[in-house]
């Protein structure tokens, strides 16, 4: 998953209503999910905790320190902008951060292994009907401001016409 990063003066809207659509897509698979990549997101946003609440997935690093990954090393301004996230199907072995290959972000690296292919349904998975509803209130602002940088033809997210 790579959402579009914030435009400076410009609110996060579509990057956010991306993130709550991905939970969707993971909710609906019916199978162990990893979802990894440059979410333009720290894991403690209200977005990212709304993600991870919806999907029913973990953060991997949660509890295990912040690796940051976006503009390293420089100590106090480095933030984790990159996640791997996963159902509870996986234990987490190992996470670390590599060196970078010539991109602004270090790599994420976490091993993980399936330890259940199937779990039971418990009662604690059915999803709380008010995240529902603050996830159609997310995607509806994204599709709000998306329509609104259209119209102004700022909207990063179309391919420009060929002349």
């Amino acid at each position: 998953l790579h959402p579009r990063p914030p435009l400076p003066g410009k609110d996060t809207g579509t990057r956010d209503a991306e993130i709550v659509l991905a939970a969707g897509d993971v909710t609906a698979s019916p199978h162990p999910t990893i979802v990894a990549g440059d979410m333009n997101n720290v894991p403690w946003s209200e977005t990212s905790e709304l993600f991870a609440s919806l999907a029913k997935v973990k953060e991997t690093r949660e509890g295990r320190g912040n690796y940051p990954t976006f503009f390293p090393g420089v100590p106090g301004l480095s933030w984790p902008l990159d996640s791997i996230y996963a159902t509870n199907n996986f234990e987490l072995l190992a996470i670390e951060t590599l060196d970078r290959h010539g991109s602004d972000h270090e790599p994420l690296y976490a091993a993980l292994c399936l330890t259940d292919p199937d779990p039971p349904y418990e009662e604690q998975d059915a999803r709380d009907p008010a995240l529902n509803e603050e996830a159609i209130e997310e995607v509806q602002e994204g599709l709000e401001q998306q329509a609104e940088e259209v119209a102004e033809g700022e909207d990063e997210t179309m391919t420009p016409e060929a002349d």
